[in-house]
């Protein structure tokens, strides 16, 4: 992982990217979300160059119809089964003991799990934030916009969807604060 991030953090191949022109077959790592969402037209390569149109990139993420965030798996798919059945299940109450009854699927594909982010160098972690800056903007955007659309459902259905302590989760991973 350290080599391929030195790699393109050191010679990045800027231009429209096809993976399956490339040698090692890799997507381009710079600001993959914020790339994709400020496309203007679907083609077989995406723009990999240094900045992206964050304005359009803002703009495409509060156009979806829905949005999730990974680390609230669960209450991203409470969210997305309240949007489009118009009721929730009971395991998306946090406050109910029904919550503990739901469980993701988690399909490895026979791969191992690797050690975490806590296990790489630092010096790689900077160069992977320095990859990603604008995909940064992008998701702390994006949690702002998941807040507000959990809420919105949580007054809907008279239902607490995010508790407090994932609250602080999400709160603290965004924007470093509880």
């Amino acid at each position: 992982f350290s080599q391929w991030v030195d790699e393109w953090h050191e010679s990045p191949r800027w231009g429209d990217y096809n993976i399956y022109e490339d040698e090692e077959m890799c997507y381009c790592p710079y600001n993959m979300q914020a790339s994709r969402l400020s496309c203007l037209e679907h083609k077989d390569e995406v723009p990999c160059y240094p900045t992206v149109d964050m304005d359009m990139a803002l703009a495409n993420l509060n156009a979806l119809t829905m949005l999730g965030v990974t680390e609230a798996y669960h209450e991203s798919i409470c969210l997305f089964h309240g949007h489009l059945l118009g009721s929730l299940p009971e395991h998306c109450n946090c406050q109910s003991p029904a919550w503990d009854s739901y469980h993701e699927t988690k399909d490895t594909h026979g791969e191992k799990a690797y050690d975490g982010i806590e296990s790489r160098p630092s010096e790689v972690l900077q160069k992977v934030d320095d990859m990603t800056q604008y995909d940064q903007v992008l998701y702390k955007a994006a949690v702002k916009r998941f807040f507000n659309d959990i809420q919105d459902m949580e007054h809907r259905f008279g239902t607490k969807i995010l508790c407090e302590k994932q609250r602080q989760t999400l709160n603290q991973k965004a924007f470093g604060t509880s």
